[in-house]
């Protein structure tokens, strides 16, 4: 099986046809299934919800296509805190309640005493998309 995964920091009104275009290209070149996901790293307003379909002119659904939609602004910071996976804490900060630095501080001290150094680069990388000011981002 393969996993398109598509991570996305504004709102695209294509997305769903370009996750159904992206899976049959992956299908036809590797023959594998592709679960296809997209990723919203901010809020970035209402977003067409799966499944993407298309209605013939008699309203019947001619083609069904199913994918997920993450959209990490709308989950709670202790959700995703509650699943225990380390390579998620970067995310922390782009859930709902998240853009603190308290939380961001959190992130940090637990990447720091487990030595993953990469994530704590994915951390920086994300940082500017919740702290804007220079002084925030120090």
């Amino acid at each position: 099986m393969l996993f398109n995964i598509e991570i996305q920091s504004t709102k695209d009104p294509d997305m769903p046809e370009r996750l159904l275009h992206y899976s049959l290209e992956a299908k036809r070149e590797h023959g594998l299934p592709v679960y296809s996901c997209v990723i919203y790293l901010r809020d970035v307003g209402e977003v067409q919800q799966p499944p993407y379909t298309w209605k013939g002119v008699d309203g019947k659904t001619i083609l069904w296509f199913d994918y997920l939609s993450i959209e990490l602004a709308k989950i709670p910071t202790e959700e995703l805190r509650q699943t225990g996976l380390v390579g998620l804490l970067p995310l922390l900060i782009l859930t709902k309640g998240g853009a603190r630095h308290e939380v961001l501080e959190e992130v940090v001290t637990e990447l720091s005493t487990t030595d993953k150094f990469g994530l704590l680069a994915v951390s920086k990388l994300l940082a500017p998309l919740v702290f804007s000011s220079d002084e925030e981002l120090e």
